[in-house]
Parts: C-alpha cells; structure tokens; sequence
C-alpha cells in the first residue's frame, strides 16, 4: 500500500536535505490539501507535497540563509517545479513576516515550516504557521534535531502528540 502516493515520485534530483521517507511524509499529510510552505529552497518539499496537493503557497525569499549562505534559487525553483509539470504552486518571494500576514487566517489544511533555523525565525514562521493553519490542521517542522528548532518545537507543541520520520515531526493543532 502506497498510502494513496500512486504516481508520486521523490525528487531526487532536487537539491535539498529533504529525505525521502520524510518526502513520502509530507506528500502523504498534504494529498488533496491546500498547504503553505515556508522555506522552499530548490523546491525538494514543494514538488513533493504539490504532486498529491489541491495546492501549496510557498513563501520564501530565495536568497539563502546563515547555514547555506547568500544563494539565490528563485530562478533553479521555478526551473524545478517546470521540470515536474506543477500548476498548482503559488510563489510568494518575500520574508515571511513580508508575505504571512498578505494570506487569510485558517487558510491552509497544512503548513511546512522550513525556514531560517535560528530561534527568533523559527518562532516567527510557527506563528505565524498556527494562525494561517485551520484548526484540525497540521503543521510539520524540519531539521527537528537542531537546538532552536527544537527549542520552538517544544515551546509550542509540548502538549501536542507529534508523529517523526527522520528529521521532521509534526503536529495536529
């Protein structure tokens, strides 16, 4: 049982650090969804959730961040998403405190909370995460194994059941 992913592939040849049972995870919490994704990066999780999604809102501002450095990917995440056929993705190039507060409250089924891994952006995009999220939605977290991730994961969701695969956890709100 392919838990409802026939046709969905990993996209392997995507750069990013998104593995693929965390892949086959996020692809399975956003099929028949509407979804916002905060950090895109090359779009690994963006054409993951997107191949099952009704639609993902994807925010970033595609020039990098303190682990990766100044990198601009807009160009190589439009490229990505062609290459993959995707129609349904919208892109929003901005911060997310630029790009959040434009999108409707209780909007999205799932949020992908991706971005800068520093505290005060981690906070800053569940924030603003919990209020685009309606409530019974889910919001999924990576890089779950770093001390700030961590740190917000646990400041907002310590009384939530979370579920892991690898470096992601996520959580019903």
């Amino acid at each position: 049982e392919d838990g409802g992913l026939t046709g969905w592939r990993y996209p392997k040849d995507i750069a990013g650090w998104l593995s693929e049972p965390e892949a086959q995870a996020l692809a399975r919490l956003a099929r028949g969804k509407e979804v916002v994704e905060i950090g895109s990066f090359c779009g690994k999780s963006t054409i993951s959730m997107a191949q099952v999604a009704k639609s993902v809102d994807s925010i970033d501002w595609h020039k990098g961040d303190e682990m990766i450095g100044n990198l601009e990917t807009l160009g190589i995440f439009r490229f990505n998403l062609g290459k993959y056929q995707l129609e349904n993705v919208r892109i929003h190039v901005g911060k997310t405190e630029e790009i959040a507060p434009t999108l409707p409250d209780n909007s999205f089924d799932v949020a992908f909370v991706d971005g800068g891994h520093d505290e005060p952006n981690v906070r800053l995009d569940v924030q603003h995460a919990l209020r685009l999220v309606r409530a019974g939605g889910i919001i999924a977290m990576h890089d779950i194994q770093l001390r700030d991730v961590k740190l917000v994961a646990n400041e907002f969701f310590a009384d939530k059941q979370s579920s892991q695969i690898d470096s992601m956890v996520w959580f019903q709100v």
